[in-house]
């Protein structure tokens, strides 16, 4: 008979504790939730990928092409786990930072005052500051009877505010600098601009990492991600994201 409880006890701590050993011992079992609660946070870098114009005054300058970015991301979420422990649907809420940096080089022939003409090499620098809110579905699956997972899902993105930095700088080497005051190789481009970018925005991604068991209703979930801009984040022109993450999580015991 005791022998046939310490089975049943074993077998209720694999089918609703998702394998963790949160119980002090067979005979102190106690059964967890189906429920979790946690944060999450996120930091990477992104390839930006891009065939936009830029203006001055509504005259077009040029165009920026590939560029790189930075990424912070915090959010609380509500997990739900189903196939006895062995997969989860998970939601969550949060805010993220985007800084993004694209650059171009083009070159200008100017008249010298000896009456021969030469070319100038500019750089245009855009930094883009882009603040959203989140909202993320995500369906995790365990590994081979593991603690390993991937997970797949999406990201949509309300961009609620967008700081935007033009700045033009003269590489030639003996050009004039510009009229500035006090004059200088650098200069703010404060009638810079480019075409409007998209308030909303969605990203499918992809996950892997593992589940940690810390004890006393908590575990701890490291992770890679990689996601992909599914629209331009500028509208008429091109402007995408491919992201690579490092996460962390924190869940809890809803219950």
């Amino acid at each position: 008979m005791k022998k046939l409880l310490l089975i049943l006890l074993l077998s209720a701590n694999t089918l609703f504790s998702q394998g963790f050993g949160w119980e002090l011992s067979p005979r102190l079992f106690e059964k967890t939730s189906e429920y979790f609660l946690g944060i999450d946070l996120k930091f990477g870098l992104s390839q930006e990928i891009g065939d936009f114009s830029f203006y001055e005054n509504d005259c077009q300058c040029g165009k920026f092409s590939n560029g790189k970015g930075k990424r912070q991301h915090f959010a609380i979420l509500i997990e739900k786990w189903s196939d006895n422990g062995k997969a989860s649907y998970i939601a969550s809420l949060g805010m993220s930072l985007n800084i993004n940096l694209f650059s171009t080089k083009h070159s200008l022939p100017i008249l010298l005052p000896n009456g021969n003409e030469t070319l100038i090499t500019y750089e245009n620098r855009f930094e883009s500051n882009l603040q959203n809110f989140n909202f993320t579905f995500e369906y995790k699956k365990r590994l081979f009877e593991s603690f390993y997972f991937f997970s797949i899902g999406c990201h949509s993105f309300y961009s609620f505010q967008n700081n935007q930095k033009h700045i033009e700088k003269i590489l030639s080497p003996n050009a004039n600098p510009f009229p500035t005051n006090p004059p200088s190789y650098n200069r703010v481009v404060s009638n810079g601009k480019i075409n409007d970018l998209r308030n909303f925005n969605f990203h499918p991604f992809l996950s892997f990492g593992k589940d940690i068991d810390l004890g006393f209703r908590y575990y701890l979930s490291p992770y890679i991600h990689l996601s992909y801009s599914l629209l331009s984040q500028i509208k008429g022109e091109k402007w995408n994201s491919l992201q690579g993450t490092l996460g962390l999580r924190i869940m809890r015991w809803a219950n």
